[in-house]
């Protein structure tokens, strides 16, 4: 049988066995996908594979067929499965970009729905997976809400910059729809993720908007420049500091007491260019060498 008759067979939930038996048969199933899936619909079958005719065939016969002859069975076009993953979802995860646009123009869908039982939208999932084709039919929709935010308060930006897709970055920084300051649960911002990582093409992206805090202290206390030192001194700490934007993290203190300048004297020592050019920065703005390496000494 023909995988479109097949989908548009399976009506609402009646038939969970050839609906499970589709999916399981494809080679290509997304690792998102959690076996065995259960409470699966023709539509979310016809989303995961992109078939459109399918969708709206489903659709159609939508309220016609009853469960045991007694209860009328009617699809919505947001029917969840059992781990709350809309049609949309699905879409995502089967990589149709297409379908997803087409999705998308729809009223009733239902684009920044989150999951009940792990909050996040389907865009979250676009990113997890890290591919760009179907991250872009939401940046191209002014129903998508970009800054929508999951559990844990990561937005895409974040998403996309804590895994490193640097494209995906760029596309959601280039669209100025995105808030490049949202804080996640740790008040960390995606310039703070970036930094941490030692992500120097994308700070340097943050930096070039104009419009980041580049000093914003997390719930340790620490500023990206802290993050830069510690987990990845080099780079990405030089693109800071030349930057002109994190003269106000110089003399900061995390919760640990710890400056810039004591990161940088552990982890590079005295004589490295990286200190040198914290102690250069903060002779500009009014502190003395001398002084600076006494406090920093003292924060040990």
């Amino acid at each position: 049988m023909p995988l479109v008759q097949y989908i548009t067979s399976i009506r609402g939930r009646a038939n969970l066995e050839a609906a499970f038996e589709v999916v399981l048969n494809r080679q290509s199933v997304s690792r998102l996908i959690y076996y065995p899936p259960t409470c699966l619909s023709g539509l979310h079958l016809a989303a995961y594979f992109g078939l459109k005719d399918a969708f709206i065939v489903t659709l159609e016969r939508s309220g016609t067929e009853r469960n045991n002859g007694q209860l009328t069975i009617e699809i919505d076009v947001n029917v969840r499965d059992y781990a709350d993953f809309t049609p949309l979802f699905y879409a995502v995860m089967g990589g149709k970009a297409d379908f997803i646009a087409w999705l998308l123009s729809i009223d009733e869908v239902e684009v920044n729905s989150k999951r009940h039982n792990h909050p996040c939208t389907p865009i979250h999932t676009g990113i997890s997976i890290g591919n760009m084709a179907v991250i872009l039919p939401f940046i191209e929709s002014d129903k998508a809400d970009l800054n929508s935010q999951d559990t844990w308060g990561m937005t895409a930006l974040a998403e996309a910059t804590k895994r490193g897709y640097v494209g995906i970055v760029k596309a959601l920084v280039e669209s100025n729809r995105v808030d490049v300051n949202l804080e996640d649960n740790s008040n960390q911002t995606p310039l703070s993720i970036a930094a941490e990582r030692g992500l120097v093409e994308v700070v340097r992206l943050f930096l070039g908007t104009g419009k980041v805090n580049a000093n914003q202290v997390d719930v340790f206390g620490r500023t990206p420049l802290h993050n830069a030192l510690h987990t990845s001194p080099g780079e990405t700490a030089r693109c800071l500091l030349e930057s002109g934007q994190i003269d106000a993290s110089l003399s900061a203190q995390d919760r640990s007491g710890r400056t810039p300048l004591r990161e940088a004297l552990n982890s590079l020592g005295r004589d490295h260019s990286i200190t040198e050019l914290i102690l250069d920065r903060m002779e500009a703005i009014g502190i003395k060498r001398e002084d600076a390496l006494q406090a920093a000494e003292y924060t040990q």
